[in-house]
């Protein structure tokens, strides 16, 4: 446990191992039995003071008791540790006042807890195999006694970045929290990931957008924690996501187009082709092979749609001033009637 009591004052062991004098004054205080736990429901509260080579500073219950800080402090680690440290002297030196392991709720040790002015919030800790219950429990907790929670979850980098494909409190954070993003802290870094919720998917499938950076840069933002000056670097992602967006649409459409286009074209040669071997018409001139008809200035009328226009604009003309110009045999329908004419000629 890093908290105890002297004389009724909340003292650390982590900020007593920093100086001899005062360590081996509290050495002395722990040998004479001066030195409290800090839980104000513990039963056996006298607790001695430790430091050796292996373990950092902590204090230590005489005998085996029935504490909510020693539950906490048996489930805690050098990792949840070091990062209570970093945390406190991080909010302290941006004007914070800082309290880590507070008892705000019943049977429970919040890791840090902020306040400044009208602000105030606690950081919970959290990991791949935090459950619902207890976010549920927690969350429904401080609520009725309105403290702001915020998460860090603390663990690997290495997941997937697909929303439906991680633990439980990192899908919960992507879908419940204000910004649909949380702060992760694997080591030295600082990971924030947010999901984009716009529906948009392009070939690579992006929809989580992140940065890492240092714990110095980690700063409060509209009330939640974010690295300093994501959100804006966010918003120029989005965009230019949408932008890419935009652009594949446009591609897939024109490609698809003229994927459409060739497939009337070949399917009209072959129709045509058939056409031209059973009939027995011999006034007709096709303009074969994108070749167009050599009556090029002569005015000609279409039978399917009556639009009057010159030789090249035809796919066949007659003798007779008609024809079948381009545009008809291109439009779906209007071809499906041709073909349709042409096989019952046969």
């Amino acid at each position: 446990m890093d908290k105890a009591l002297f004389e009724d004052i909340k003292v650390s062991a982590y900020e007593i191992a920093q100086d001899y004098k005062k360590e081996n004054l509290f050495r002395e205080y722990s040998r004479n039995k001066k030195i409290r736990c800090a839980d104000p429901d513990c039963k056996q509260p006298i607790v001695r003071y430790c430091h050796g080579d292996k373990k950092s500073a902590y204090f230590a219950h005489l005998t085996n008791t029935d504490c909510d800080y020693d539950r906490f402090d048996k489930k805690d680690n050098s990792i949840l540790k070091q990062l209570r440290i970093k945390l406190f002297e991080h909010f302290t030196s941006l004007g914070y006042k800082v309290e880590t392991e507070c008892k705000l709720l019943e049977h429970h040790y919040s890791p840090v807890f902020c306040v400044k002015e009208n602000e105030s919030f606690v950081i919970e800790f959290g990991s791949p195999k935090t459950t619902k219950g207890y976010v549920d429990k927690l969350l429904r907790e401080y609520s009725f006694n309105k403290i702001s929670v915020k998460w860090i979850v603390v663990g690997s980098q290495n997941f997937s970045l697909k929303e439906n494909e991680v633990s439980y409190l990192k899908r919960f954070l992507w879908n419940e929290s204000k910004n649909n993003d949380f702060i992760l802290v694997d080591g030295d870094e600082v990971v924030q990931y947010r999901w984009d919720k716009k529906e948009l998917s392009l070939n690579d499938d992006i929809e989580i957008y992140y940065e890492k950076d240092i714990l110095g840069n980690l700063i409060v933002v509209d009330g939640e924690l974010s690295i300093d000056g994501y959100g804006l670097r966010f918003e120029d992602w989005k965009k230019n996501k949408e932008i890419k967006m935009s652009q594949e649409i446009e591609k897939n459409q024109a490609m698809g187009g003229q994927k459409r286009k060739n497939l009337i074209d070949i399917q009209v040669c072959e129709q045509y082709d058939l056409y031209k071997e059973s009939s027995i018409e011999s006034n007709i001139t096709y303009n074969s092979s994108c070749s167009f008809s050599n009556s090029q200035g002569v005015v000609f009328t279409c039978c399917e749609c009556g639009k009057k226009m010159h030789g090249c604009e035809f796919y066949e003309t007659h003798v007779d001033g008609t024809g079948i110009c381009n545009e008809c045999v291109h439009n779906p329908e209007i071809f499906a009637k041709i073909i349709k004419r042409l096989q019952a000629k046969r």
